[in-house]
């Protein structure tokens, strides 16, 4: 695919914007709607399938920005036993997602990755579109992804998955937008882990990275110790 020399121009010329005072003014214009957590066309299953395509039965999520906690939905309709963590910055967000929710297995909370009210740990943790906002300069950015992955491959068990808008596109749809390198991503990644997959088969504009914990392998077969169904 051709990038734009429009789009090239762009790029780390990008409107920087404060999340709280942008998502604020999509809620109070759009209310309950995928429009108000800065996402159209009806694609969220499909980001859902791809950040959520290791998680199993009985496993922990923790869901960064979860919005709505939609990604709920998907976990319960597709996997047995889930136990849901979700935390926003966006107190309406949350509010609205435990109006929705009263389930022994959902946990809610306004807060970050750096103030979880749970002292324990998450076999994944999954981010959907938390970096699509441009909050800071594109270095910058990338050391917030940088660290946002580091510290989430603390928080969990078996691994992270997190969803990103690529930057081999045609054109932006707005300079609020921050469109991601899937080279530099990947770079970021290997920093930590062996065992990667990144995952643009379904959203020609997205994608996802999912980062296994445990990289360790058989010498004598080299293969991931932890894969199933595969004989050396």
């Amino acid at each position: 695919m051709i990038i734009t020399k429009w789009y090239m121009n762009m790029k780390n010329s990008g409107s920087i914007v404060k999340p709280k005072d942008y998502f604020l003014s999509l809620f109070e214009k759009y209310g309950v709607d995928e429009k108000s957590l800065g996402w159209s066309k009806h694609k969220q299953k499909f980001r859902f399938r791809q950040v959520c395509s290791y998680v199993d039965n009985g496993n922990s999520v923790l869901d960064i920005g979860c919005g709505f906690a939609d990604l709920y939905d998907y976990l319960a309709s597709h996997y047995r036993n889930i136990e849901y963590y979700g935390v926003d910055i966006m107190s309406e967000y949350i509010d609205v997602a435990l109006s929705k929710y009263n389930e022994e297995n959902v946990h809610l909370c306004c807060a970050t990755i750096d103030n979880l009210p749970w002292k324990r740990k998450y076999d994944w943790v999954i981010e959907c579109g938390l970096f699509g906002l441009r909050q800071f300069d594109d270095d910058k950015m990338y050391e917030y992804i940088d660290e946002t992955l580091r510290k989430a491959l603390d928080l969990s068990e078996i691994g992270v998955s997190f969803n990103f808008m690529s930057d081999k596109v045609d054109y932006m749809t707005s300079d609020t937008d921050f469109h991601v390198s899937p080279e530099k991503i990947l770079s970021i990644a290997y920093k930590y882990s062996r065992r990667i997959v990144l995952d643009n088969s379904i959203l020609p504009f997205e994608y996802s990275i999912t980062v296994w914990k445990n990289d360790s392998f058989a010498k004598e077969t080299t293969v991931f110790r932890d894969v199933e169904g595969i004989q050396p």
